[in-house]
């Protein structure tokens, strides 16, 4: 992962001029008018909507300082929330401010109901020009940006030749429109409901072009989306956040996420016998000790690479193979690389401060349920630091952990301490990604999980249900996240003790032993299951890609000149998720072009084709060409992982978003490279109510933001 939270002594900075004293909603000229400024002396903005009376700007509330369960609405039924979306100015945060709550509250629907969501975009435009694209505090974030607007250059793609041509990503800038996506929920993709592509919720003071209005669009800023749950739909946790391409990874760590509950008849049966959830919402922010300097993922200097020297060595041995390489082929979709996939010069190269699998620096530090979770430079923080949970003696509850983080890999451990001896417990799953664990017939079951040596990986958007038993009184009991290992391009996920939990109060019945007695009444999952067994049709296969923006400006053809290198920051990586062959005759790999996603573009990279059908099966090879690993996404659809052959459905789970391993490296931290490709093997079924179009993406949001994204087609024909 290539940072881009680098800047130099002579950038712009973000001035942020806190207001004291503020409470409830503030008006707009007190924070966005005047809140840029620049280190060059020049003048700061002035307020580019004088004599345009502004709505004023929703104020966050305060951050927590301490865990706490947050709030929820809804009762299992249809569930109807109006959201403002607004600022904080003296923390920098973004929030879903709705009235009376102190937070993003989880909303609780009912499988079969409806969940409806009002959303106000009350954030001004800082822009003073005609572009009205430029949003300053979005922008900079974090340090990434330098609050000036970013070039646009006209490109085509590169000259073709042994590798399929690239081409370079476009810089995009931050104007403060939004959306929203629900994300695991099997809604159908149209305008109104769960659409990214074209629904934006423009700022406040909004004066620029606008595309046209959806119908459920009461102004630019003003939209209502309308999700309507299947019967069949698997109860389970998922989540919210804004999709707004460009701006996803800005905005989730800024704070506009929230997690929603599906209830069916299960959850009414476990509260008639006392047992509730928890909802762990899990979200990362800017490691404040990397935004300027050495600390930070500074791998290689602007102007040369560390392979430089043996780069065109190794380019043409690799063009010598690519001649002789046998055509792109699927059959059987076994995990080998398209010799046309330039490994070479992959933006590979090890990230700062690695020297294995474990990754560089740490770039993000985690919040949970707001609250920042304590770190030590060695080893644990002490338990006087941590954050803390009372049980009851005996209480259990169903802990549903949302991994809301837009860039970081957490693993969840249960550890326990008595009389000084400390043991690891097996993690007792009850769902994934929001559907339960079942065997072949949908019936409820239990996973265990022994994590004492083999982390239980949650990617970015992954969810997790577990059980969690009160620890005895006397006793502490620690949900921890292991170290993840990304691979030595990735950065650093180092363990952390998230919360620490303890028992007091009145003792409550602790259930029948091996809590069988929480999936009565559970409602079978074969209606959901069924159409999962269907035999794939069409087998497709998909290259994660990654190279630096030298190396991709380079080799673009551009239209009206090629950029120098003070145009654009050649530190960039570039992130491309392509499909590289299909067998339903869709992909011609002789044209294929690794090309980032551009929500410009009007044509889908993918097409399903229903044929008349209710649905069609598809498997997809997913190929990681990288040092580092990624997060594959699907929107609307659920897949099965059948990277491994079994007849054992917990070890092909159903997933929305799944860890792709990354390539080995092969030599040395400096000069080497990667070698064969990490991969997993993905089944899914379309249906008539996917018609319509959305996206697969990496969920890591940094590399979703700069390219790492296709766009699919469900057609009916």
């Amino acid at each position: 992962m290539l940072s881009r939270r680098i800047l130099a002594a002579s950038a712009a900075v973000l001035v942020v001029t806190p207001l004291a004293g503020s409470t409830g909603e503030v008006p707009a000229d007190g924070i966005w008018g005047r809140i840029c400024s620049f280190a060059t002396g020049q003048a700061g903005w002035t307020d580019a909507w004088s004599g345009v009376p502004p709505a004023p700007v929703a104020k966050c509330a305060a951050a927590p300082t301490n865990y706490h369960t947050l709030s929820s609405i809804g009762d299992g039924k249809d569930t109807h929330v109006n959201f403002k979306i607004g600022y904080d100015p003296d923390t920098d945060r973004l929030c879903f401010a709705a009235t009376g709550l102190p937070e993003a509250p989880v909303l609780r629907v009912g499988v079969g109901h409806t969940l409806s969501i009002r959303i106000a975009n009350t954030l001004h435009d800082t822009d003073q020009g005609a572009a009205r694209n430029f949003n300053c505090p979005i922008d900079s974030f974090g340090g990434e940006g330098l609050c000036l607007p970013k070039p646009v250059f006209p490109e085509a793609p590169g000259p073709d030749g042994t590798f399929y041509p690239l081409e370079a990503n476009e810089a995009h800038t931050a104007d403060g429109t939004s959306n929203l996506h629900v994300h695991g929920l099997f809604v159908s993709p149209q305008p109104c409901s769960d659409e990214v592509l074209s629904t934006a919720i423009y700022p406040a003071n909004w004066r620029g072009k606008i595309a046209p209005l959806q119908p459920c669009q009461a102004a630019p800023n003003t939209l209502t989306y309308t999700y309507k749950l299947p019967a069949d739909h698997p109860a389970g946790v998922y989540w919210y956040h804004t999709h707004r391409h460009g701006q996803a990874e800005h905005q989730t760590q800024m704070g506009l996420v929230g997690a929603i509950v599906v209830e069916d008849q299960g959850d009414a049966w476990r509260s008639s016998i006392g047992v509730s959830d928890e909802v762990l919402l899990v979200t990362d922010t800017p490691n404040t000790a990397c935004l300027v300097g050495p600390n930070c993922d500074v791998r290689v200097h602007p102007t040369s690479t560390r392979r430089q020297d043996n780069a065109q060595a190794a380019r043409e041995a690799a063009a010598r193979a690519a001649a002789t390489a046998a055509p792109v082929s699927i059959a059987g979709l076994g995990p080998t690389l398209d010799p046309r996939i330039d490994q070479v010069d992959q933006a590979g190269e090890c990230a700062y401060g690695a020297s294995n699998s474990n990754g560089g620096v740490e770039l993000w530090t985690l919040l949970l349920n707001g609250a920042p979770v304590p770190e030590s430079q060695s080893g644990f923080p002490p338990d006087g630091e941590l954050l803390t949970k009372t049980m009851q003696p005996g209480q259990r509850q169903i802990f549903r952990l949302v991994n809301a983080s837009a860039n970081s890999f957490v693993a969840p451990k249960l550890v326990l301490v008595q009389n000084g001896v400390q043991t690891v417990q097996k993690l007792e799953v009850f769902a994934r990604d929001g559907v339960g664990l079942a065997d072949a017939q949908g019936n409820r079951h239990f996973g265990y999980f022994d994590v004492s040596h083999t982390p239980f990986i949650v990617p970015p958007a992954s969810r997790v249900e577990f059980v969690v038993h009160a620890p005895p009184v006397g006793a502490t009991l620690y949900l921890q996240s292991d170290q993840v290992a990304p691979g030595c391009g990735g950065n650093a996920y180092p363990a952390r003790r998230l919360l620490m939990l303890t028992s007091a109060g009145t003792p409550v019945d602790p259930g029948v032993a091996d809590d069988s007695d929480l999936l009565e009444n559970t409602p079978s999952l074969q209606p959901y299951l069924s159409t999962l067994g269907a035999t794939a049709s069409v087998h497709r296969t998909f290259v994660f890609s990654e190279y630096g923006r030298q190396f991709t400006y380079g080799v673009t053809k551009w239209l009206k000149g090629t950029p120098t290198i003070s145009d654009y920051d050649p530190g960039q990586t570039d992130f491309f998720l392509t499909e590289v062959a299909s067998d339903d005759g869709e992909v011609n790999p002789k044209r294929t072009v690794v090309t980032p996603f551009n929500g410009h573009n009007a044509a889908p990279q993918v097409i399903v084709h229903l044929h008349g059908q209710q649905s069609v099966t598809e498997e997809w090879l997913v190929e990681n060409s990288t040092l580092e690993i990624h997060a594959f996404h699907m929107h609307q659809v659920h897949f099965r992982d059948v990277t491994v052959p079994s007849t054992n459905p917990d070890l092909q789970p159903l997933l929305d978003v799944i860890n792709l391993p990354a390539a080995p490296l092969v030599g040395d931290i400096g000069s080497g490279q990667p070698g064969a490709p990490g991969w997993v093997k993905l089944r899914m079924t379309f249906t008539t109510a996917d018609i319509g179009e959305f996206v697969f993406h990496c969920h890591i949001l940094e590399h979703e933001d700069n390219g790492m994204m296709g766009k699919i087609q469900v057609v009916a024909d």
